[in-house]
């Protein structure tokens, strides 16, 4: 099979044997009993090829095969591949690859694994432990290990001749290298948790990689010493302890910052300890293609962004890997919080307009059955159950028409399902009403597969920044980043909005957005800050400011930074109407819809709803969702839509045309 992404006017796209294919995937549990073989997974691989999806992804672990002795053969993969053609034989898979070594291995490369600050790690032998959710100190192998990535890459070519030799490797669309927490590539660990803690990483490949990364960065000794505070050198310079990675200075109002003046060493730990993840994925990803050859397609879960804890589990690397030619797309669960339940904004994790603007293809993970397992269990929090059919409709219109209108994709995933986890009897799909809603969906997404380039119909622009969250290390500062309640706000204010990176702010047409938002950018680069004052600042558009923005440019912090950004204190919110601009400021997130409206209204900005309803645009789209809402009055500029409302619903129309096609 020939397998590649392509870039058509702005729209990554899948293209299979010379053939573009909607970005839509049905991809078995990550459990034991989500194996290919079993009644309910082939009932669902068959239900979601009569909706029209062949693409198929599977998951499977490479220490299976990886025996004692340090041979290896593909054979449980072989084994689920043959499993799914069994039941779809034009079914094109992706192979989720989790390379944890194997415990032989791992005791053989003591050196080579992870070392927590001053805790010990255990080796029970239990191999579910290295892929879990980290609730043990298991001994696991570090993201910075070089022995760990060398050895893992040289089983690549085993794999495809074990692929070449049972005849399964034409059927191989994909392969997306999976470690750290969850199998995602956050960083092991438990985090902020006091005596009951336990950080990551103090080994020597970190170690080593830290000082490399140090000697890369400051060139000489005198300008590390400088920049530390301390007389130190690249062969002695050490990682951060726990508690100096925790020095921020108050400022009050809830404003804690790490300070460049001060904070150097923990700031560079930090950056460090990101960039383990990204440089394992381009290396695995780089063998890859280099053993099965450009027509694999190479992705990663990474760019998480919302709905994360602290700088460990957010993914502030992206850019990193938007400049690798090697990984062709990104994926990620959505976030597990308010943004379940319906009528409010399904949160993707990560920022989709900068996948699009930097050519990747983002695949967000479809995982919520009609009821949440923690709401099956008796927990009382993150709960959600559907009230009704209808509702559960909506939800899945919602989750993945949200992704489809602004250029990226999303894969069905039957994550942990309701009832004994280890005894599954049906999917999350395994009724006919809730086939045809995924069957309506992907007519839907064959639609816009046709477009020959995306068509942005957004007047807001809210802007994020990565490089901020290293200056705030602790996990509650970070919350204000992820913070559900604002971008609800947003998502209901009525207008079409676009989110993305501060490092692509270059990379859009400012002209066609009315209003722009930083949020919570409080480190700003000498250039960021030229550019927003320039060009940004410019031609009657509105700014918005939102939290403790500008505090520190460059290697420099104080309030006097935000003042001089926005021309008057940053102690109180204010709109205020200038000669080239307008602008306006809130210390704190907001979560009023109206407050938003109000200030998209006044920048002149498109308001396509005004009742509360969620609201995401793009591709020439408008997708509309409500509960609770009688009557929607959606504002098009061929009209008025009045549209009579049951309890939940999702629409999506064509902006232009006024065409309701989901």
């Amino acid at each position: 099979m020939e397998a590649k992404l392509v870039n058509e006017g702005g729209l990554p796209k899948f293209e299979l044997n010379g053939k573009v294919v909607s970005p839509l995937i049905y991809a078995l549990s990550d459990t034991p009993v989500g194996q290919s073989d079993r009644p309910w997974s082939k009932k669902a691989i068959s239900d979601f090829h009569s909706a029209g999806i062949d693409l198929v992804g599977i998951v499977c672990d490479l220490q299976e095969d990886w025996h004692d002795d340090g041979s290896y053969y593909p054979a449980s993969i072989i084994k689920e591949i043959k499993g799914v053609l069994a039941v779809n034989p034009s079914a094109k898979i992706l192979i989720r690859l989790n390379v944890t070594p194997t415990y032989p291995w791992m005791r053989k490369h003591p050196e080579e694994l992870i070392k927590y600050y001053g805790v010990e790690c255990t080796d029970t032998g239990l191999g579910a432990c290295v892929k879990s959710k980290d609730g043990t100190r298991e001994i696991k192998a570090s993201f910075f290990s070089e022995k760990w990535k060398k050895d893992v890459g040289d089983l690549f070519a085993v794999m495809k001749k074990g692929f070449i030799k049972e005849g399964v490797l034409d059927s191989v669309m994909a392969i997306q290298p999976a470690y750290g927490t969850c199998g995602e590539w956050h960083m092991y660990g438990k985090y902020h948790a006091g005596k009951d803690g336990y950080e990551a990483d103090y080994s020597r490949p970190a170690l080593e990689f830290f000082r490399a990364f140090l000697k890369k960065k400051y060139k000489t000794k005198e300008r590390l010493s400088a920049a530390w505070g301390e007389n130190v050198d690249f062969d002695t310079a050490e990682l951060a302890p726990p508690a100096m990675r925790l020095e921020h200075v108050n400022f009050g109002e809830g404003v804690n910052y790490l300070l460049p003046e001060k904070s150097m060493r923990a700031l560079d730990s930090f950056k460090c300890y990101q960039l383990g993840a990204p440089v394992a994925i381009s290396y695995y990803a780089k063998r890859i293609k280099k053993v099965f050859g450009e027509g694999m397609l190479v992705g990663s879960f990474y760019g998480y962004f919302f709905g994360c804890g602290d700088v460990y589990s957010r993914m502030l690397e992206t850019e990193m890997l938007f400049k690798d030619k090697n990984v062709d797309f990104f994926a990620s669960p959505s976030a597990y919080s308010a943004n379940k339940y319906a009528g409010n904004y399904s949160m993707p994790r990560c920022l989709l307009e900068s996948m699009r603007l930097n050519g990747k293809l983002f695949i967000c993970e479809m995982d919520q059955g009609y009821e949440s397992w923690s709401c099956y269990w008796g927990e009382k929090t993150k709960t959600y159950k559907c009230a009704d059919e209808e509702e559960y409709s909506a939800i899945l219109k919602r989750n993945v028409g949200e992704q489809l209108v602004h250029g990226t994709g999303a894969w069905f995933f039957d994550h942990v399902l309701p009832g004994a986890p280890y005894d599954f009897k049906v999917g999350y799909w395994d009724k006919l009403c809730r086939m045809q809603t995924v069957a309506d969906i992907k007519k839907f997404a064959d639609k816009l597969t046709e477009k020959k380039a995306f068509e942005s119909v957004s007047d807001v622009l809210m802007v994020y920044d990565t490089e901020s969250i290293y200056y705030l290390g602790s996990c509650e500062a970070q919350n204000t980043y992820s913070n559900f309640d604002l971008l609800n706000a947003v998502a209901k204010s009525g207008a079409g909005c676009d989110s993305i990176m501060l490092s692509d702010v270059k990379k859009v047409d400012l002209e066609k957005y009315k209003c722009v938002v930083f949020v919570y950018c409080a480190y700003l680069s000498k250039a960021d800050y030229n550019f927003i004052k320039k060009t940004v600042m410019k031609n009657g558009r509105t700014v918005g400011f939102i939290g403790g923005s500008g505090f520190i440019i460059g290697n420099k912090s104080g309030a006097e930074n935000t003042k001089k950004l926005l021309g008057k204190s940053g102690a109180e919110a204010f709109y205020s109407k200038r000669k080239e601009y307008s602008i306006f400021y809130a210390p704190h997130y907001v979560t009023d819809p109206d407050y938003f409206r109000k200030i998209f209204k006044k920048a002149g900005a498109h308001i396509y709803t005004e009742g509360g309803e969620v609201v995401a645009t793009g591709n020439g789209m408008v997708m509309i969702h409500e509960k609770g809402v009688k009557t929607t009055k959606l504002n098009l500029p061929s009209g008025i839509v009045k549209i009579k409302n049951p309890e939940c619903a999702t629409y999506v129309f064509d902006v232009k045309t006024g065409e309701k096609v989901l």
